[in-house]
């Protein structure tokens, strides 16, 4: 037979008996133990067999809680079981090979390494009230396949090759997972607290709340969250809790809300393969952000808040930008966030470096300053936000609407032709309006600074009680509101405190009150309906009617605590009642005889003839000017002082009685008509050239003369006039010669004798 078939026979039975001898080697070491018991793993007494395990040897403990196991040095077994034990500790590594399988909250005190290929598992399962948990003071190395199922865990460093699968409980550790290696963080039904994270591999967040303990997270490989809603919470401080993302996150579809209360540093990439909404603290963005339709990026913010800022190079694209709380977010310029769809701005403060989308939709509540010109084309809600900075905001939409809120500082905002602003509440400094103005609250109101609001289009009021307020940057008020345009006012009430310039059309629906507590000029049309006012209040330099300017159709024009004047050629036609009270009424303007009139304590400058058809109402009203009042039907004259010629029409009646003021005659008075004096004290002044006064038609009579009188005598309440001064007939006249009187005389009631 050859050699060489000697050779290998030989070969192969030396390698049946090495197998047999490896087989005979591998032996189940049991260490069985009392109470306090220290116990030497060296030691062979310790074990059952006689002997100390190997590195091909199986090793169980069933120690009890006070039981102490010292290595002394590097050990390797096949496989560890440990139903119960107090502590493991010693110089050495401990390497399992094959199976590792603790169920005893324990200590180790000793560095442990599950091999490549093994499978291990760490619970606390037999747990003895009131210990839980497993600690270790070394590190825990996972080169093989890891279960941790204990009600929390804690150690120093955790460094994984293989994977490990967290269960249950806490990962309070250093953790860092090499390329190649997993995470998985699986723990429905307690939450897993962890440590500092370093993932170069993947981590695997499948199940439960994660909280993060004084440390950050970083994630330079991939980062896969399948959670439904969950939140990534921190304990310690917030500075030491961040997120550094250089690798990417991926949500998983069946993500409907996350919530990282960490600050994120994204370098990397963050993508939503679902409708999530994904809601960050802090968020400092480098990289990008991609979601699909359904998709939302929140910024939360809260008290801890240092702020977001998309940065330049960045992209956002995900159909909703979303803030709230207390969030200050800053979008720089060279940011990418043309893809974003809906920006929905909830409170805190965003800084607008860079121009928004036009065609996007805004939802607007929260503070926002920018000194870039922005233009919007799409849906814009300002609900108690504020726009503030020093550019111009122009709008292209049929659905612009303002709640409340305002746009300050010195932005000026433009309303093309195409748009419909719907307001409920809104302050502006500067407004264009080329387009609609719809004002549909009750009790709604603009407010408004200088330059104002330029109306060039159409500003229909239809609420009832809508205020336009003013203010005033100056000592001298500034036109806080023009109108070029068409102003439509169909409700109850609508007042204007702030000055009001109408070179357009203001139409005045039917019993439509309209108040200008401040200046209005007049330059073109005004119309009213039946029932509708006008009431000019409170002016500071006066209110104008200017020429050419047409008021027409009102019930009423009132003039209170303030001043008006109708210029020569302002067209006054068609109104009912005029009313000044308390305030000042210039004319140059021959008023219409058929309106009523109501002067109470009130100036009155007549530069025109004004000749009453009604029953002209004066009390305590001075009238000056250059016309004159010529009285056809009749007057109650209650006080006041009468400086322009009057005439009293034959079958006029005039009735004077003093009231707070004292009726006072100083210019030329003719009656040929009923004079009736009612009560109190008359007082003539004559002007120092008037030669002659004609005071009244009647008989001749003797000292006494009845002061009320036409073609006959007619007493009233046993009032006359006693003159006691030079007086003449001529005819049926009286005339007194001014030039043998004072120039004051008193016409006072006098008591006859009953005889």
């Amino acid at each position: 037979m050859p050699s060489h078939y000697n050779y290998w026979k030989g070969l192969a039975f030396l390698g049946l008996l090495l197998c047999a001898q490896m087989r005979v080697s591998a032996t189940t070491y049991t260490l069985n133990t009392g109470g306090n018991d220290s116990v030497n793993w060296s030691d062979p007494t310790s074990w059952q067999p006689n002997g100390v395990p190997g590195a091909n040897d199986d090793v169980i403990i069933n120690g009890v809680a006070t039981t102490y196991l010292n290595t002394l040095g590097d050990i390797t077994v096949k496989s560890f079981t440990v139903s119960r034990l107090a502590y493991i500790f010693g110089p050495g590594t401990l390497t399992v090979t094959e199976n590792l399988d603790v169920r005893y909250p324990m200590f180790w005190q000793m560095r442990l390494v599950i091999a490549a290929g093994a499978n291990a598992s760490l619970t606390d399962e037999n747990f003895s009230t009131p210990y839980t948990g497993i600690t270790f003071y070394d590190d825990l190395v996972v080169n093989g396949n890891l279960v941790m199922e204990a009600q929390s865990f804690s150690g120093m460093k955790v460094i994984i090759n293989g994977t490990l699968t967290q269960k249950e409980g806490n990962l309070n550790a250093f953790v860092l997972i090499n390329p190649g290696a997993v995470l998985q963080i699986n723990s429905p039904d307690l939450p897993v607290s962890i440590g500092r994270v370093v993932n170069k591999g993947t981590l695997n967040w499948q199940a439960g709340q994660l909280k993060s303990v004084n440390g950050p997270i970083i994630n330079e490989g991939l980062w896969n969250i399948s959670v439904e809603d969950e939140t990534l919470s921190f304990e310690g401080f917030f500075q030491d809790s961040l997120v550094y993302n250089s690798g990417t996150i991926e949500l998983a579809p069946n993500v409907v809300s996350l919530a990282l209360t960490k600050r994120i540093v994204n370098t990397g990439t963050i993508n939503m393969s679902g409708p999530t909404t994904l809601s960050l603290l802090a968020l400092d963005h480098k990289g990008i952000i991609n979601g699909p339709s359904g998709s939302v990026l929140e910024i939360i913010g809260n008290y801890h808040d240092t702020g977001t800022t998309i940065n330049s190079g960045s992209s956002i694209d995900v159909p909703t930008l979303k803030t709230s709380n207390s969030s200050t977010l800053t979008l720089s310029n060279g940011c990418n966030i043309a893809a974003i769809q809906r920006f929905v701005f909830n409170l805190g403060i965003v800084n607008l470096n860079t121009t928004l989308p036009s065609a996007a939709d805004y939802e607007i509540q929260a503070s926002v300053f920018t000194n870039i010109d922005q233009n919007f084309t799409g849906t814009f809600l300002l609900q108690g936000g504020s726009f503030d900075g020093n550019c111009n905001i122009s709008f292209d939409t049929p659905d612009l609407t303002a709640t409340s809120g305002y746009f300050g500082g010195y932005v000026g905002v433009a309303l093309s032709a195409n748009t419909v602003l719907t307001v409920h509440s809104l302050g502006v400094s500067n407004l264009i309006n080329n387009g609609t103005i719809a004002c549909v609250q009750k009790g709604g109101l603009i407010g408004s600074s200088a330059p104002g609001i330029l109306n060039n289009g159409t500003w229909n009021i239809t609420a009832d009680s809508v205020i336009v307020l003013g203010y005033s940057n100056t000592a001298v008020p500034e036109v806080n509101v023009r109108n070029n345009g068409i102003l439509n006012l169909n409700s109850s009430l609508s007042t204007f405190m702030a000055t009001l310039e109408n070179n357009g059309v203001i139409n005045m629906g039917a019993n439509h009150k309209l108040v200008i507590s401040g200046d209005f000029a007049q330059k073109n049309a005004l119309i009213g309906q039946p029932g509708s006012q006008l009431s000019l209040q409170n002016t500071f330099s006066g209110s104008i009617f200017y020429n050419g300017s047409q008021t027409a159709g009102l019930s009423e024009l009132s003039v209170v605590y303030g001043k008006t004047t109708f210029q020569q050629g302002a067209i006054l036609n068609n109104i009912s009642n005029f009313i000044v009270s308390e305030g000042a009424l210039e004319t140059s303007v021959v008023l219409p005889p058929a309106a009523q009139y109501v002067f109470k304590n009130a100036r009155i400058r007549l530069n025109t003839t004004f000749q009453p058809a009604t029953v002209l109402e004066l009390e305590d009203t001075d009238v000056e000017g250059s016309g004159n009042l010529r009285i056809g039907n009749a007057m109650n004259w209650n006080g006041g002082a009468m400086d322009v010629p009057l005439n009293i029409f034959a079958d006029a009646q005039l009735f004077i009685q003093e009231r707070n003021k004292r009726p006072v005659i100083s210019a030329p008075f003719t009656n040929l008509g009923n004079v009736t004096l009612a009560g109190g004290i008359l007082e003539i002044t004559f002007p120092k050239k008037m030669s002659s006064w004609t005071v009244l038609r009647l008989l001749p009579m003797k000292v006494f003369f009845p002061f009320v009188a036409i073609n006959r005598f007619k007493w009233y309440s046993m009032c006359h006039l006693s003159i006691n001064r030079p007086a003449y007939l001529r005819g049926k006249a009286l005339t007194l010669l001014t030039q043998d009187l004072p120039t004051k005389a008193l016409w006072r009631p006098v008591v006859l004798p009953e005889s």
